[in-house]
């Protein structure tokens, strides 16, 4: 029998190409990193019984109920 595990990633854009000062408007006030990236995938791979959901990696901005991400927001502070 093969086993089936899947998995999805939901990353902000943030971390890339946003600028400089849009980091602090999310709820952590860090942009996503390649390291957090990895660190999340290190988790799917050594947690067998992670199947069937997304891991989310946007430093809480999925919380703040934002209508589109912070690096479209047109506003300048």
């Amino acid at each position: 029998m093969t086993k089936l595990r899947v998995h999805g990633f939901a990353i902000s854009l943030d971390g890339y190409g946003a600028g400089p000062n849009q980091n602090v408007d999310n709820p952590l006030g860090v942009g996503v990193t390649t390291d957090d990236l990895v660190r999340a995938l290190r988790f799917i791979v050594a947690t067998p019984s992670f199947t069937g959901d997304t891991l989310i990696v946007d430093s809480g901005e999925h919380l703040a109920g934002r209508p589109r991400d912070i690096v479209f927001d047109k506003k300048k502070k």
